[in-house]
């Protein structure tokens, strides 16, 4: 588990910094729509697939196409929102009316609807509004300095809680949603 975040970390931090030493705010727009689009993807991935099993017809292959629908419509509203200058709230408002009338009209019985509804809204807004409020830190300061000190304060508390966990962890926190987790770990 250890090698795999310590890879995983590797292969991110390299083209995150050359991003930001780059320094052109359109490539880091870019950057941020890539990164939307993959957020987009993972949170489709572990939503779907759960509320298809509790409250769909538990079919995994149902979800696989909303995972798409999801990315695109990730991706569109990141673009609408960072790239706009006026009527912000116009392309927010209509950035989640698409995905709940698709996730209605797309849906074989009212549960599946709804599924999908919910769905969709909840992994576009998970995933397209923490990279806003990135870039918009980004955007204010103008300057990656304040990027890598947000990250760097992220991935110390998740080292910090991974280790404290693995030495100290005893009491789960959440054994059904995420069995490894532990009290001692939140705490670290």
């Amino acid at each position: 588990m250890l090698k795999t975040r310590v890879i995983t970390a590797i292969f991110a931090l390299i083209p995150m910094i050359w991003v930001f030493l780059k320094g052109d705010p359109q490539v880091i727009r870019i950057f941020f729509t890539i990164l939307v689009g993959i957020s987009a993807f993972e949170m489709a991935g572990m939503i779907f697939p759960a509320l298809f099993k509790r409250l769909g017809d538990g079919k995994q292959e149902s979800s696989v196409w909303l995972r798409y629908v999801t990315i695109l419509l990730s991706c569109s509203l990141y673009v609408a929102l960072v790239f706009a200058d006026t009527h912000v709230i116009g392309y927010v408002g209509v950035g989640l009316l698409g995905p709940l009338l698709i996730g209605v009209f797309a849906g074989r019985t009212v549960d599946l609807s709804f599924v999908n509804a919910s769905g969709l809204v909840l992994s576009i807004v998970y995933s397209v509004f923490p990279w806003v409020a990135v870039f918009a830190l980004y955007e204010r300061s103008n300057d990656p300095r304040y990027i890598f000190l947000l990250c760097t304060v992220v991935w110390c508390g998740d080292t910090g809680a991974y280790f404290a966990g693995r030495s100290l962890g005893k009491h789960k926190l959440a054994p059904r949603m995420s069995p490894n987790k532990t009290w001692e770990g939140a705490i670290g």
